[in-house]
């Protein structure tokens, strides 16, 4: 496993600004501190992958939306966030490789894992009861964007878990 990013809370330490895993942010990002907003990599979020859990989802994507929602906010305009999701990719010898939402599920707790493996194809999707929460792409990565899509929209998608890895999943049903 990698080591992954862990939030500088030194800044806080000293404050009465809550931090667990990082800054404790609500859905328009202030923290406990009236006035006082934590965004990016030192935020810690709704984890979509999961039933209400929080997690700091260090990434560009996050961190993007993530300011943008908080800025708006400091500015009066109450948006707000819905949650994030863990993703990464990046190319290996030439060999793309994507990750997102929750990939090791461990033991118990309604989950279900689909692989497909092929040559020069590794493809697993983590559900949980009737939803998907995660899924890991080696090579061969045609549907990471729908995978993407049925975990941050929460689709129920127990009909179609074996057709997503096969690539015969009805489109139109989401």
């Amino acid at each position: 496993k990698a080591t992954g990013v862990r939030p500088n809370l030194a800044l806080v330490k000293a404050t009465p600004i809550k931090a667990e895993l990082g800054i404790l942010v609500d859905e328009q990002f202030q923290t406990n501190v009236p006035g006082i907003y934590a965004a990016g990599d030192v935020a810690e979020t709704r984890n979509l992958a999961s039933d209400g859990d929080t997690c700091v989802n260090a990434n560009w994507p996050n961190a993007n939306a993530q300011g943008r929602i908080a800025g708006q906010n400091m500015a009066g305009q109450t948006t707000d966030y819905p949650g994030s999701l863990g993703m990464s990719s990046l190319p290996i010898f030439g060999v793309p490789i994507f990750s997102l939402g929750i990939v090791e599920p461990g033991e118990g707790k309604d989950y279900q894992v689909k692989l497909r493996r092929g040559v020069g194809i590794y493809q697993k999707l983590v559900f949980k009861g009737n939803r998907l929460i995660g899924g890991v792409f080696v090579g061969e990565s045609p549907d990471v964007g729908l995978v993407n899509d049925l975990i941050q929209k929460h689709i129920a998608s127990g009909l179609v878990k074996d057709a997503i890895l096969d690539q015969r999943q009805p489109a139109y049903l989401f």
